[in-house]
Formats: structure tokens, sequence, C-alpha cells
């Protein structure tokens, strides 16, 4: 099965105090996902957008773990 996802590396857009969420985005791809400000921090939702972000580098880090174990 053939997975296909937007490659990295991820960003977080700019955010400013009057936005209702905060954006993330990669070159040639301006929105690949939005964190909601709602139900929780401003600080933690720009925690959860952070990580979102990371998504393609915590990807390529998992790989290595299983290429290297299966080794």
């Amino acid at each position: 099965m053939e997975t296909k996802f937007t490659p990295g590396p991820w960003s977080i857009n700019a955010w400013t105090q009057a936005s209702t969420d905060i954006s993330i985005g990669a070159v040639g791809t301006p929105l690949i996902a939005k964190v909601p400000l709602r139900d929780v921090s401003i600080n933690e939702q720009k925690e959860n957008a952070k990580l979102i972000a990371a998504a393609p580098d915590l990807l390529a880090a998992l790989n290595s773990i299983v290429l290297s174990v299966s080794a």
C-alpha cells in the first residue's frame, strides 16, 4: 500500500492574536492543517501546532528506528 503525504518540512504559518486558529503549511502547500483556538490555552494550542508541524521529521525518525531494528 502506497502512502501519500505532503513532504516536509512543515511549518507554522504566521499567527496573530486576532486569528481563530493556527495553520500549518509546507512549500507549495500553504495549508496542511489548522489547529483551532478553543477549549484549551493558547500555549497548549501552539504546542499542538508544533507537534503537527514536526510530523515529517517524526516519521523519518521512526522509519530510521524500524530499519535499524529490522537489519
